[in-house]
């Protein structure tokens, strides 16, 4: 067993570093694939080999959203799931962990099913965040990159994240290109149930949400620690006009 665990180890930073070289290359392809994780024991099929392989990177190698620091018994929620990055390694890292993965968009659902198939205790809503219960218009160029709330697209169902926060959250993570402010303000009180929140925060041009109305809303709600990770994440040429994009982490702490 621990000769498995050892080799296991190995794999996983000769994988870590096999994907740093890739990235450097940058002869990535915006093909859809399959691929392993080496010493992970998982696999994940994806629908943009470069989008994909960034998410890794971040998720995986870089553990981004901090999610060493949870339990088997933690609840997490996870709203703009994606194909499934985040919660595939919630669940690698903690198997017994409870996941509430929320995706609107019909492409990254397909993905999402397949990569989790195997996963328990797991609840998957094909619905966008927003604030009240209802319908959106969902558009965008990419499936990374859908935002609601559009003119024109396709039709989706949303819930208010209050709906979704009925217990103790050890983490909430979001990543919803753009929709961030309105997604706090529909948990209302239930944020006070949430210990630790991390927002992938996107700043538009012709949208520009100040990262002070973030933790403005995070504060009427008791958080009280917060800090900003800069280098998140890869975001290749982009013509909806995204201009900034990073982490903040808020949390509950006695002072």
């Amino acid at each position: 067993m621990v000769q498995r665990t050892v080799v296991a180890g190995i794999r996983r930073r000769i994988f870590r570093a096999s994907v740093q070289r890739e990235i450097r290359r940058g002869t990535l392809s915006r093909r859809e694939g399959h691929r392993s994780l080496g010493g992970y024991g998982v696999s994940m099929h994806y629908p943009d080999e470069e989008i994909w392989l960034h998410q890794i990177s971040d998720i995986f190698c870089n553990d981004c959203y901090g999610v060493g620091r949870l339990s088997d018994d933690s609840t997490v929620v996870d709203v703009g799931a994606n194909i499934g990055a985040f919660t595939l390694f919630v669940k690698w890292m903690w198997p017994n962990s409870n996941i509430i993965a929320v995706e609107p968009e019909c492409t990254n659902l397909k993905y999402l099913r397949e990569n989790l198939a195997h996963c328990t205790n797991l609840t998957i809503f094909e619905k966008a965040v927003s604030t009240s219960e209802g319908t959106t218009k969902l558009n965008g160029k990419r499936s990374d990159a859908m935002r609601t709330g559009a003119d024109n697209g396709v039709s989706v169902g949303t819930v208010p994240l209050s709906s979704l926060l009925t217990g103790v959250v050890q983490l909430l993570k979001i990543d919803a290109e753009g929709a961030e402010l309105d997604i706090l303000r529909s948990a209302g009180k239930g944020l006070r149930l949430v210990e630790r929140v991390v927002i992938e925060y996107h700043r538009y041009r012709n949208n520009p949400t100040m990262i002070s109305s973030l933790i403005e809303v995070l504060e009427t709600q008791g958080f009280n620690r917060f800090r900003i990770t800069d280098e998140k994440e890869f975001q290749p040429k982009r013509a909806d006009g995204l201009c900034y994009c990073c982490l903040l982490t808020g949390e509950h702490r006695k002072l």
